[in-house]
C-alpha cells in the first residue's frame, strides 16, 4: 500500500486467469496447494491479490488503485470500492466467485479500538504488512488477509486500514471450485 493511498482511490477488480506476480511489489505471500486448486495470495504495495487456479482456468482479484499495467483485456468485473456491495459471479464453468466489501468511517476511539483488535489476533493462515509512513502518528496503515484453503473452497478475509482517514476497507471472498462435468 502507497502510504499516501487514499480510500477513495482503491478499487475492485476481478480478472480472468493468474496475473503475473512481476506485476507487484510483493511484502508477504503464501500459497495453497489442494486437490481442487492452487491459490497464491499477496500483500502488495497497493493492497492485496488473490489468485486461483485449476486445469480449467484461473481467476484473480485485486483491490488496489487504478494501474495502467493491469491486464485489462482478461478484466470480469471492476468497481471502485464503495460504502456496501456484494456480488456473485460464475466464472469460466469453473468457479463460483461471491464477494462482499466495505468501507467504514469510524469515530476516532472505535477505529482505534478495531485497528488494535485486527493487529493483536493470531492464526496460521493470516498474513499482515504494517506501512511505516514516516509520519509522526501513533498508527500506520496496514494490510492484513486471513486465509481458509480446503477442498474445492477458498476464503479471505481483507482488511485495509487507513489510520488517516480513520477508514476500515473489508473484503470477503469465497471461491467454489465447481466439478468439471464427465
Amino acid at each position: 500500500m502507497d502510504v499516501r493511498q487514499r480510500v477513495a482511490d482503491l478499487n475492485f477488480y476481478l480478472f480472468e486467469g493468474i496475473v503475473h506476480p512481476e506485476l507487484f511489489a510483493i511484502h508477504h505471500g503464501r500459497s495453497f496447494q489442494r486437490e481442487d486448486f492452487r491459490a497464491d495470495v499477496w500483500l502488495v504495495d497497493s493492497g492485496h491479490v488473490v489468485s486461483v487456479g485449476n486445469p480449467r482456468g484461473g481467476i484473480t482479484e485485486i483491490v488496489c488503485p487504478s494501474r495502467e499495467d493491469l491486464p485489462w483485456h482478461r478484466l470480469l468485473h471492476t468497481v471502485p470500492i464503495g460504502r456496501r456491495r456484494e456480488d456473485t459471479f460464475s466464472c469460466l464453468g469453473a468457479f463460483v466467485y461471491h464477494t462482499s466489501y466495505s468501507r467504514e468511517a469510524l469515530p476516532k476511539s472505535l477505529f482505534e479500538a478495531e485497528y488494535a483488535a485486527y493487529l493483536s489476533r493470531g492464526g496460521a493462515d493470516r498474513l499482515v504488512v504494517q506501512f511505516e509512513t514516516g509520519a509522526d502518528q501513533d498508527l500506520d496503515p496496514f494490510v492484513l488477509l486471513e486465509v481458509e484453503a480446503v477442498n474445492r473452497h477458498l476464503s479471505v478475509q481483507a482488511v485495509h486500514a487507513f489510520p488517516d482517514e480513520r477508514t476500515l476497507v473489508k473484503v470477503q471472498s469465497l471461491i467454489e471450485m465447481r466439478h468439471a462435468r464427465q
